[in-house]
């Protein structure tokens, strides 16, 4: 089957939205001729319909270009699979068992975020686990304390803990 000679409307969009670097390979793009593309790229966009939409589509974008950046291929990959992870959750588990897994969880939700490295905004993961700042304080205050319990436990010498323990129990 024979191709056609003029270009896909596809390649016309990525260069006249300038994505072509992104997501055309090189050894295609350097057989188009300069003329071409830019007349595709000169093309006014008021001259199509829908055209009134033009900035909101410019703003996402510019997000599509930040997505498929080199430099955050890593950073990008591991938000789309925290998505999916989290769509996978709502759709098994359902929003109001997830809030009762989190809330009898909290020392699990505390150690995760904690573990979080600092250039990561917690505050998708907030969104991800139904917490606010100040909620997220309070358990983390919680499981501190907690925490604090648990060493001060183990500063006791275990003849100490052994009386301790007999006279709770009452043996």
């Amino acid at each position: 089957m024979a191709k056609y000679n003029s270009y896909h409307s596809q390649v016309k969009i990525c260069y006249s939205l300038g994505l072509e670097e992104q997501l055309l390979p090189q050894t295609f793009t350097k057989d188009i001729p300069r003329s071409t593309y830019f007349q595709w790229r000169q093309t006014p966009s008021g001259k199509y319909l829908g055209s009134e939409f033009a900035h909101k589509i410019d703003g996402d974008l510019e997000n599509i270009k930040l997505i498929l950046d080199e430099k955050l291929r890593l950073l990008t990959s591991a938000y789309f699979s925290f998505c999916r992870l989290y769509i996978v959750l709502m759709d098994f588990i359902g929003k109001k068992k997830m809030k009762v897994f989190i809330k009898q969880n909290r020392d699990l939700v505390v150690h995760f975020m904690e573990k979080l490295p600092d250039f990561v905004d917690k505050s998708l993961f907030y969104k991800f686990f139904f917490l606010n700042a100040i909620s997220y304080g309070q358990m983390k205050a919680f499981y501190q304390a907690r925490l604090q319990e648990f060493s001060d436990w183990d500063l006791f010498s275990a003849k100490a803990k052994s009386g301790f323990l007999q006279r709770i129990v009452g043996t």
